[in-house]
């Protein structure tokens, strides 16, 4: 039985890679800030799942920390013999598409964003560089999952739709993203812990898709319609370039759902979770 540790595993990515690696009979030990003493101990795959995403900027020694420094450690010691490294193809923004992962990426240090992507950066050359010969890093899209847990733009437009909350969304209609859906992500890293060859493997939908496109899909399906306000207060993000993911597909035999197969299953798991809680509190409810 394969001895497996995920670094910050109870997070949102990271609990669903824990419960993908159990289902398939290993052991699965989760690390998380404040543990990493057990980090000395010999594993057979480490996968690196911490990390800082929305409050990044509010905490930027401890985003450092986690995206490399405490990593910086593990990989001196190198206690495991395959190393799996997440992080984003957010670091591709602003380049022109599609990129690949042989494309070389360009960072900004003057914009507080850069934090987040410069140490990610940090984090990958620790991987590629010093990791050892089994040793990968996998750049993440933007992941979402059927229970809508993850807090981000997509799932939270998801929700409103859902609730009936229409209306005006501060966003701008053409802004594009690319989406994957975290089964498939926890399929890839299943993959490359088992028979990855590349040292980094772009991890997504490969589809760009515009907010327009996202809130009709949306209004269609549940009847609720939301509209991009085209006015955004501060910096906007730059836009984000079609990923071509060729690699997970050539090398790992996987094709990850676009993103209408996959809000079609999130829409449905929504809807039978909510059927299934309203039969309950009918049942619950006391006799006359």
């Amino acid at each position: 039985m394969k001895n497996v540790v995920v670094v910050g595993g109870n997070g949102f990515i990271g609990k669903s890679i824990v419960k993908k690696f159990r289902s398939q009979g290993m052991a699965v030990d989760v690390v998380d800030r404040g543990s990493f003493e057990r980090l000395e101990d010999p594993c057979d795959i480490l996968i690196w799942s911490a990390g800082y995403t929305a409050d990044y900027a509010e905490s930027p020694a401890k985003t450092i920390q986690a995206h490399a420094m405490d990593l910086a450690k593990v990989v001196e010691n190198q206690r495991y013999a395959r190393l799996i490294y997440l992080s984003s193809t957010r670091l591709y923004d602003g380049l022109p598409g599609p990129v690949s992962e042989e494309t070389p990426i360009a960072l900004e240090s003057r914009k507080e964003r850069s934090l987040f992507d410069l140490s990610k950066a940090m984090g990958e050359w620790l991987v590629c560089h010093r990791g050892g010969p089994r040793a990968h890093v996998l750049r993440l899209s933007g992941v979402y999952s059927d229970a809508l847990d993850g807090g981000s733009f997509l799932e939270t437009m998801i929700l409103r739709a859902l609730d009936g909350q229409g209306g005006s969304v501060d966003a701008l209609g053409t802004t594009r993203r690319d989406y994957i859906h975290i089964e498939d992500v926890c399929q890839v890293v299943l993959a490359v812990a088992e028979v990855g060859q590349y040292s980094l493997y772009n991890v997504a939908a490969g589809d760009l898709v515009t907010n327009n496109e996202l809130f009709s899909f949306l209004r269609d399906r549940t009847g609720t319609r939301l509209s991009p306000s085209e006015m955004v207060i501060g910096d906007t993000e730059p836009c984000p370039p079609a990923v071509i993911v060729r690699r997970i597909e050539s090398d790992l035999g996987l094709v990850p759902r676009q993103i209408e197969v996959g809000l079609d299953r999130v829409l449905t798991w929504q809807d039978n979770q909510r059927a299934m809680r309203s039969m309950m509190s009918v049942s619950h409810m006391p006799w006359m």
